[in-house]
Parts: C-alpha cells; structure tokens; sequence
C-alpha cells in the first residue's frame, strides 16, 4: 500500500496519524524500507494494545505505565504523533496519579488502531474495531462467559438480558434459593445480584456464595435501589465486587459487566499459567527422588518402598536412596521448614550436599555434620531442615545411622510392637554451625522392616482437629503387620488419609521403608586369609580388597573394618617405600584371622631388619615442615587398632596387628 506513487495512497496513513514525508525525510529511507518497519511495529503493537486494555482494566499501574512508555516511543519514530501524546499522557498519568487512566487508555487505544489499520491492509494481520478491546492473548473469548441475573422482577430481568443477550451467555434466577443452585450445577463467571427479594435477600445469596470453594471466587454486583452508604459498606464488606443503584444506565451496566469479566478472564490466565510453571516444578522434584528401586536391590538387596506427597504443588519434604558400593546403600529422609517453592529449592540443595558428601565419607556423623556446615554457611532465609542419614551393608544387614534432629524412625520386628530405632533426634541441620552429630549402629534381621516418616505423618489433623499422632501410627502398624515396604507405606497412607477425612492436607507426607529380607552371612570360624604378594601398587589394592571381603564375611562391623585397611596400607607403603626401597621384585607374606569381635593381621616382609616401634613417636605439635622424615605411618597404624608387636623372625620382619569390635550401642541412644 505505502509504495509512495500515488496521491491517494500517500494520503491514507497520514490520515491515519502517520507523517510519511517527515518520517522518510527525518529516518533517510525510502517507502519499501518504511513499510518493512511498519510490518515488524504492527504485531508488537498489537499485543501491547490488548495487554494495555487488560492492565487498565485490573488497574495494574506499574504494566499501565510501562506499555505506555513502550507504545509512545515506538510511535515516535515512526512518524505516529498522536499515538505518542496520547501515549505520554496516559504513561505520566500512571507514574503520578493523576487523571483518568481508563479515558487516556481509550486515546491511546482509538489512536492506536487508527495507526494500525493501514498497517492492517499491509496483510500482517486482521483489524480491530476501536470500540471492543480484545483481550490478552490466551484468555478466552468473552462471548464464552456465562453471566447470571438474579432478581425477582421481571422486567427488572428483561431490559438486563436485552441488554447483555448476544455478548454473553445468560442464566437467569428469580429468587435466592434458585440462584445458589443455577450458581452450583452452570458456574457462572459473574453474578447480577438484586437485594430486596423475598425469602432470601441478596446480602445472604452473597454470604452462601462466598462461603463455597466452588463459587467463592465468582464476581458478585448488586443493582440494587439502596443508595446509602451502610447499604454499600455491608455489600462491599461480603465479598461484592461492584454496586450499582437504580434505575441503572444500561450503557454502563454493560461497560462494568466487560471490565469484571475481562479481569477475570485476565486473572485466569496467569493462574493458568503458574498452575502450568508449578506443575513443571512438581514433575521436576518427582523426578529427582527415586521411583524404580529394581537397580539398587537386585541380588541380596532390600526391599525398598518410598512416598512423597507434598501438600501443595511442590514441597520441603525429601527421600533418597543411592548406592556408596558394591555393598552399601545410602538412606535419606527429611524435611524443610516451610511448604511450597522456597521449601523446595533448599529440599533440592540438601540433596545435591548429602550425595555430594557421601561419596567422600560414608559415616553418617560426618556426613550429617559436613552438610551443616554446608547449610548454614549462607542460609539468608534462616530456613532448616531436620534428616535421617544411614549406611546400610546389604549382605550383613548392619544399619549404621545419623539424626539430625529428625522423627525417630520405626523397627518393626515380627513378633515385637513397633518401636522407635532411637530416643533423641539430634540437633537441626543449616541452624547453627559448629554443631556436632552421633552416630549407631543396630543389626538387622530377616525380616526387620525400618519405616522412616516426616512429622507430615504424625501431625495429620482430623476433622475434630486432633492430631494423628505417634502412638496412633505405632498401633496402625502393628495391627496391619506389614511384611513388605510396600506394604508399610501404603497402610500409614490409608490410615492418614481415613483419620483425616476431608480435612485440607496440611503439610508434606515423605516416607522411606527399607526391609531386610537376606539372612545375615554367618560369622566365619576364625579361618585364615593367607595372601603373597609383592612390592606394587596393584598387589596392595588387591590386598585391600581381599582383606575387606574377609573381614566383612567373618561380620567384623564397618567402622573397625575401614581402621584395620588404613592401619594396612600404611604398613604396606612403608615397607615397599623404605624396605624394599621400591624394589617391585620383593615379597610381602599376608595373613589374617579373626572373627566378628576381633581380627588380627600378620606382616611379614624379607627387607632389612627394622624395628618400627623402637622408632620416637613423631612430635605433632611443631610444624610439618621441621618434623624429622618417617614414623608417621606407624604412629597412625598404631593409633587406629588395639595393638601392634614386632619380631625378626627367619630373617623376615614380622608386625602383628589387633583390631576389636567396638562395644554395641546401648539399645535407644543415638
């Protein structure tokens, strides 16, 4: 159309507001070019003329005033004059208060879409009437919205649904009792409501309506002949959204009918989309706890059984489950201060630091006390987390766990009541810094079922208000006798969900069950594990490996287990390092006895006599750099078992190692 060879054809944006030849003149292009940059102008300026009529209409300022600016200073470049005042007056109108903003929307809006109609006839898309704001793009066409009338004179009715039939749905209701059922079987999207009917007035329709979660959110106006002001406050205090007295003006009937409906339409739409964004979220933290045990079980694995069900869309509660080695799987529960997004981003934070931590040190003490230090380091949001953090050895089924200030959970044994594995929880984690956590052990026997759980559980509330409790979940479980995970986990969730009833769920639910379902190895007779090797890195990692499958097949608990392979290696690299002075031709005989409450470990190696023991013990109290070279590694052997004896026997250097079982703890400590 703007192709500048006619008169007429010059003569229609410059009609429409748009200067060409002082555009063209001001810009140095020419018509082709000036086309082009209207093409790209009218799509935008579409979607900021449908967003500006739906910001006014829900009188968001802050989007009023920023679309303003956006269209004036578009329009300014293109040679739209009165697009841009009309622009600029509404844009400092929303950043001061004053004027009327929905009359400078509608110059804004009357001169925007007379610059766009040639644009328009460009074929870039179809026109707009100035007179019908569109709505925002997403939100459902008003002609969709169902309106109910509720008065109980008929004429009354008539001249309203004369005057709304064909733009909207229409139900109609002639007295109170009528309209709460139309409002509960056809939801409506806005509600006319008269005051003075007989039965039921429009103050108690209004109340009913409010007090339903299915039409609470429903706008309600009065047209009402009260006009005094007690009237209005009482209207305003139920809930209504308008109040217009009569006899009404049809002309603005209608404009308030589009303005609520539009709103509404508006404020749909973004809740449709964060119920959209939340339930990404939720997938999201779904996929991030583990569903599929098979993998982690196969062989002589648990039997493993978990929940999550956050009481909004996401939440603070977590579970994890995830192998350290061939043998031992680690076992994660907690929960997060708070609900919803926030709980869910520390949930995912306390996560990523427990797998992180594990992978460098399996003792739950440590680990517990690693990721508070982590937690705490930079916690703006004061926010916390209470865990459970354990080490399970599959094959002999010992447990070794940590609390940080979490629910104790529960040992089901057939044949006992159900019991909490300890009595005290333990600090919280990300409180405080520099707090310390213990750590026990407890062995497992075929058929042991622990249930661990978030306060979501015990803190269930029924219709009454009373709490379900823990000695409600201890009876639960011992009357359902559960003999799976699956099964333990799927009779608290009925029992939760029947004391709750209808109650709203009121916090996150987690649950972890893990069921020792392999009878324990038995306990070796104090056989021996004889091994000869030689002087290599390679010898010493088979030696390691060696040593600790022996150890743990004769049921010798993890911790003493992991003392006797460090004291080992030590021996082992000095002997290769200062005896045999890296001599891989020489020769390291291995043995080891014992059983599961001691192990004792013979060294012998043909190198030059040396006595470690005769050797001072070095001074760890002056720095690295000016202590004499050596006597390390026998001082941390020594430190980590019970005893250590040297003898040159047959020309062979010969050390002799004990390593006790610690004490077992006592039964409800932690």
């Amino acid at each position: 159309m703007l192709d500048g060879e006619d008169a007429e054809t010059r003569a229609r944006p410059e009609a429409a507001g748009l200067d060409v030849p002082e555009t063209l003149a001001r810009l140095g292009l020419d018509p082709a070019s000036y086309v082009d940059l209207l093409r790209r102008f009218g799509p935008q300026a579409k979607r900021d003329l449908q967003a500006l009529d739906a910001a006014v209409a829900v009188r968001d300022i802050d989007a009023t005033g920023r679309l303003a600016h956006a269209l004036g200073g578009a329009s300014a470049n293109l040679g739209a004059a009165r697009l841009q005042r009309a622009a600029r007056a509404l844009e400092q109108a929303a950043k001061t208060g004053e004027g009327d903003l929905s009359a400078l929307a509608e110059d804004v809006a009357r001169e925007g879409w007379t610059v766009l109609a040639p644009v328009t006839d460009l074929g870039v898309f179809p026109s707009r009437s100035p007179g019908h704001a569109e709505l925002p793009i997403g939100v459902k066409d008003l002609s969709e919205r169902r309106v109910l009338i509720v008065d109980d004179v008929r004429a009354n009715v008539d001249v309203l649904v004369t005057a709304l039939r064909g733009e909207y749905k229409i139900s109609v209701a002639l007295d109170g009792e009528t309209a709460l059922r139309v409002a509960e079987t056809r939801l409506p999207d806005l509600i006319l409501l008269d005051i003075m009917m007989p039965t039921m007035d429009g103050y108690e329709v209004c109340r009913r309506l409010k007090g339903s979660p299915a039409t609470r959110d429903i706008p309600v106006v009065f047209l009402t002949s009260l006009k005094d002001t007690e009237h209005k406050a009482k209207a305003f205090e139920l809930g209504a959204a308008d109040y217009v007295t009569k006899p009404f003006v049809l002309l603005e009937v209608q404009a308030r009918v589009r303005a609520l409906l539009r709103a509404r339409a508006y404020q749909e739409t973004v809740r449709e989309l964060l119920d959209s964004e939340l339930r990404v979220a939720r997938e999201i933290q779904m996929g991030l706890v583990p569903h599929d045990f098979s993998r982690l079980t196969a062989g002589d694995g648990p039997d493993l059984f978990a929940c999550l069900e956050p009481a909004r869309a996401v939440g603070g509660d977590l579970y994890d489950v995830f192998r350290l080695d061939d043998r031992r799987l680690a076992l994660v529960l907690g929960d997060v201060s708070g609900k919803g997004i926030p709980a869910a981003l520390f949930m995912v934070m306390t996560l990523t630091l427990v797998r992180s931590i594990a992978r460098l040190t399996s003792r739950p003490d440590e680990v517990l006390t690693r990721v508070n230090e982590a937690l705490s380091a930079d916690n703006p949001s004061s926010m916390f987390v209470t865990l459970f953090f354990a080490v399970l050895d599959c094959p002999t089924g010992r447990l070794s766990y940590a609390s940080g200030g979490h629910l104790p959970p529960l040992l089901l044994r057939p044949g006992q009541a159900p019991r909490p594995l300890f009595a005290q929880g333990g600090p919280l984690m990300g409180a405080l810094a520099g707090r310390t956590f213990s750590s026990a052990e407890i062995q497992l026997e075929p058929g042991d079922l622990v249930l661990a759980y978030t306060d979501g559980v015990t803190e269930a509330l029924s219709p009454g208000g009373a709490l379900f409790g823990d000695d409600r979940l201890q009876a639960l479980l011992a009357d359902a006798g559960p003999r799976t995970g699956r099964d333990a986990v799927d009779a608290v969730l009925a029992g939760v969900r029947a004391f709750a009833g209808d109650t709203e769920q009121a916090d996150d639910i987690a649950m972890l069950a893990v069921g020792y379902r392999v009878a324990p190895r038995p306990a070796r007779d104090p056989a021996e594990l004889a091994l000869d090797l030689h002087a290599t890195a390679r010898d010493v990692g088979q030696a390691h490996a060696a040593v600790r499958e022996f150890c743990v097949a004769c049921a010798l608990p993890a911790p003493a287990t992991d003392d006797l392979i460090l004291a080992l290696d030590e021996i082992l690299a000095n002997i290769i390092e200062h005896g045999y002075r890296g001599d891989a031709a020489g020769v390291i005989r291995l043995r080891v006895r014992g059983g599961a409450e001691v192990m004792e470990l013979e060294i012998r190696d043909r190198a030059p006599a040396f006595d470690p023991l005769g050797a001072a013990p070095p001074d760890l109290s002056i720095p690295f750099s000016q202590r004499a070279i050596g006597g390390l590694g026998i001082h941390l052997a020594r430190s980590v078992t019970d005893t250590v004896e040297y003898a040159r026997e047959g020309g062979e250097n010969c050390l002799r190692l004990t390593k006790r079982a610690p004490a077992p703890p006592v039964p409800g400590s932690a």
